[in-house]
């Protein structure tokens, strides 16, 4: 399951650039820098990940263009970002432009708009086997399947250490900023405040610690937690 990031907001690094009154609302513009990350999880077993992030700049974008969705669409398709986020993260960046337009940034000519947009994509590793390979290899590739899918049953419904589950950080993100992300347990949105876990996936506390009573695999992408077993083996 792909998570979806979007935060749109005024550019602190330009909040005291000098920048003359409009003469009428029509002359304003903006300049929107938009910071494009992709977090990719190699394997869903073994926690691995990559990230790569890119900066894309537009400027002199007129009012009445920002305020047409088709101009943040074309943004975000030449960016390859997902059509299922498109919805939520054009209302981001249309509510904070109406925002500066309205109420903290209507004296100035030019508006400066920071966009942060993080897609996390979940990829298990493919591993193309021939079927003409020695069947001696594919009986071995089998039995340690096996083995792995025993071990993998037989942690299912371990519960995570009391530990691990009290040392999960929380996360307060800026009051009044809306991250578009549901919680994979209870589908409902993850406000201000969420719980993290070790692989960087956000939750409800009170539907994460319910979970990890239950399974020490992390629901999205099966990182496993530490169990009251494991620290006793250790």
């Amino acid at each position: 399951m792909d998570e979806y990031f979007c935060d749109a907001y005024p550019d602190p690094y330009t909040i005291d650039l000098v920048s003359e009154k409009p003469s009428s609302p029509k002359d304003q513009c903006f300049n929107v820098e938009i910071k494009h990350t992709e977090t990719h999880v190699l394997n869903a077993r073994k926690f691995e990940t990559f990230e790569e992030s890119k900066y894309h700049s537009f400027k002199n974008i007129s009012k009445d263009e920002m305020m047409q969705e088709t101009t943040i669409l074309g943004w975000l398709s030449s960016m390859t970002v997902p059509k299922d986020a498109h919805k939520v993260m054009v209302a981001k960046i249309l509510d904070c432009a109406r925002g500066m337009t309205l109420w903290t940034h209507k004296d100035k000519r030019v508006l400066y708009i920071r966009v942060d947009i993080t897609i996390t994509i979940a990829t298990e590793e493919c591993h193309d086997n021939d079927d003409d390979d020695n069947d001696d290899i594919d009986d071995s590739d089998d039995n340690n399947d096996n083995d792995y899918d025993e071990d993998d049953q037989e942690l299912r419904f371990v519960p995570a250490s009391n530990s691990s589950i009290e040392s999960l950080e929380t996360v307060n993100e800026q009051e009044g900023c809306v991250n578009y992300r549901k919680c994979a347990i209870c589908f409902e949105d993850i406000n201000v405040v969420s719980v993290q876990m070790p692989c960087l996936h956000k939750f409800h506390k009170n539907c994460i610690v319910d979970w990890l009573n239950i399974s020490a695999f992390c629901p999205l992408c099966r990182f496993l937690m530490p169990t009251e077993k494991g620290e006793k083996d250790c």
